[in-house]
């Protein structure tokens, strides 16, 4: 009886043991849940705090100054006119072209191309004296330098030698005394000679008085 009452006993201390140690055992799991949950609870915390703040300091308002709003009128940008140039009229260009060579019809050849080129107020002749070899023009402080440009152009595509002068010119726009053409070779018997001189001597008649005699009369 006695032997069953302490194997009983020890039974129940048994139990009891084996009933402690899970209750111990628990303790640190819900310490740990706890700090655990502590920390998060922290976490939020800060996090709501650091969103606050800059938060706030994003929506700081911006002092603006005041601005005048100004009109814009729709206007459409005014177009400057491109500067054109003046036509000359060559009707009104007064040429006169001489002949400076003695070639037959060199005058008129090129009346023929400055014709072709628009111009009508020409006259020809022949130069005094026709012993030029180079073309000489000379253009007045009237004519344009199209014009200019033109003539030039032509005279330098026909003749051989261009000399180009700009000076008064009396009674026409322009003048020119032909030379050699391109493509010319003069000889002996066509090339110009300038004119000799010709000496003119003037003779005084001398007059010769001879004495007359009178007869003495004898007694």
């Amino acid at each position: 009886m006695e032997q069953d009452q302490s194997q009983q006993v020890d039974s129940n201390e048994t139990a009891r043991t084996r009933v402690g140690f899970p209750e111990a055992a628990s303790k640190p799991k819900k310490s740990a849940w706890k700090l655990l949950l502590i920390i998060i609870i922290v976490l939020i915390l800060l996090s709501v705090a650091a969103w606050f703040i800059l938060g706030r300091n994003s929506r700081t308002p911006i002092e603006v100054e005041d601005v005048t709003p100004t009109a814009f009128i729709n206007e459409e940008p005014t177009l400057m006119p491109t500067p054109t140039l003046m036509e000359v009229d060559k009707s009104e260009v007064k040429i006169q072209v001489l002949n400076g060579t003695g070639i037959a019809g060199g005058a008129g050849i090129l009346k023929t191309k400055l014709e072709g080129l628009g111009f009508s107020g020409i006259e020809v002749g022949n130069a005094s004296p026709q012993n030029y070899t180079d073309t000489e023009v000379t253009f007045s402080d009237s004519v344009s330098t199209s014009i200019i440009d033109e003539i030039t152009s032509l005279l330098e595509d026909t003749y051989k030698n261009v000399e180009v002068n700009k000076a008064k010119v009396s009674g026409f726009d322009i003048k020119i005394i032909t030379g050699y053409p391109k493509g010319y070779a003069p000889s002996p018997t066509n090339k110009p000679v300038s004119p000799t001189p010709t000496i003119k001597l003037s003779v005084t008649p001398t007059l010769t008085i001879s004495p007359t005699l009178t007869p003495t009369p004898t007694l």
